[in-house]
């Protein structure tokens, strides 16, 4: 492997790549302003995300605050900092890339442009809704998928979380029953 490319909010690898080499090279006054916040009661990704957009915002920075703080709040762009970061701890021969994400947010629970988010998509096929399955997700995947995906639906697929609770609760009244009995 020679690249990874992944999507991102910003879609500036130089972003990343920059608040990765922060966080994997911690500086003492950073390690500082993380324990601090910390110490007030601040949950570890919250009070890193603080200290880092404080210390860039003191420190002479090629990126200002604000573009820090939405980089640090945006899912896609805090895993690929992840990527990045591992890619530099280990010092892989891997070049990173990243796409700016475009249509839907993260996480939206509705169909509502025609690149909808993967929870949408899920949220679709998991209320087994037909009609918008076929309606809303034909517009944002190949005619050829959305054909093989309505065809299948109830059949083999969605698997959904659900789909495990009896064989779960078995299992676990199996483990329970041997092991006091």
């Amino acid at each position: 492997v020679d690249s990874i490319c992944f999507g991102s909010e910003c879609g500036d690898i130089d972003i990343l790549k920059y608040i990765a080499d922060l966080l994997l090279n911690e500086t003492p006054s950073l390690s500082a302003k993380i324990r601090d916040r910390l110490a007030s009661g601040l949950s570890y990704p919250k009070a890193r995300n603080d200290a880092l957009c404080e210390y860039v915002e003191e420190n002479t920075s090629i990126y200002d605050r604000v573009v820090i703080e939405d980089a640090l709040n945006s899912p896609n762009n805090v895993l690929g900092i992840e990527y990045i970061k591992t890619i530099m701890r280990y010092d892989l021969p891997i070049k990173p890339y990243t796409i700016k994400r475009i249509g839907s947010g993260y996480n939206e629970e509705d169909i509502v442009t025609d690149i909808p988010s993967a929870t949408a998509i899920r949220k679709a096929f998991s209320n087994k809704m037909p009609t918008e399955i076929n309606n809303k997700l034909s517009l944002s995947v190949p005619e050829s998928v959305a054909s093989i995906l309505t065809d299948s639906l109830e059949i083999n697929f969605p698997v959904c979380i659900d789909d495990f609770t009896v064989m779960l609760n078995t299992k676990l009244q199996y483990i329970i029953h041997t092991d006091y009995t």
